[in-house]
């Protein structure tokens, strides 16, 4: 009876143990309000496909004050390509950073941003899509 008593012990021992170390590893991943936030994102509706560049901001929140990167990634496009850079927001708690567009295709995009800080906690992904409508037609009257 002893024995069955002594295992029994040992069995809840290690369970107690396993969801002990379970509770810890999870714990990280279960602070995304520490990590960066996207407060919002300002962008035209709607640019011309004229290979000028349009602004943008993307306005932010990051206790550690520090961001290190930006993506933009292609969510629906035609033919657009997803890009990456720092912010160059170093030390700032809150605030904006720009970025610019640009193409020469007529298209709708839908583009998903999320930021990185220092540590590499990323920020939850939100998402503005725009219209690139086609350059006027510009043509020479003799």
């Amino acid at each position: 009876m002893q024995k069955i008593v002594l295992v029994l012990l040992v069995v809840a021992a290690l369970a107690a143990g396993l969801l002990f170390w379970q509770m810890q590893s999870a714990a990280p991943s279960q602070l995304p309000a520490s990590g960066p936030q996207i407060l919002s994102i300002e962008f035209p509706k709607q640019i011309t496909a004229d290979g000028n560049e349009v602004s943008g901001k993307v306005h932010f929140r990051a206790p550690s004050g520090m961001l290190v990167r930006a993506d933009f990634q292609v969510v629906k496009a035609m033919l657009f390509t997803s890009f990456s850079f720092d912010p160059q927001v170093h030390n700032e708690k809150q605030g904006m950073f720009k970025f610019s567009i640009s193409t020469v295709i007529p298209q709708q995009v839908t583009l998903r941003v999320t930021l990185t800080d220092e540590q590499g906690r990323t920020s939850p992904a939100k998402e503005f899509s725009f219209t690139v409508n086609p350059a006027p037609f510009n043509s020479e009257t003799p």
